[in-house]
């Protein structure tokens, strides 16, 4: 698996307009 830093979750959050959850967006 790689390795979801911070950065790239807030980045996928804004992509998605979803929370500010990780797991949100990454399971």
């Amino acid at each position: 698996a790689r390795k979801f830093e911070m950065g790239f979750c807030i980045q996928c959050h804004r992509d998605n307009k979803a929370t500010t959850d990780c797991f949100t967006c990454h399971r």
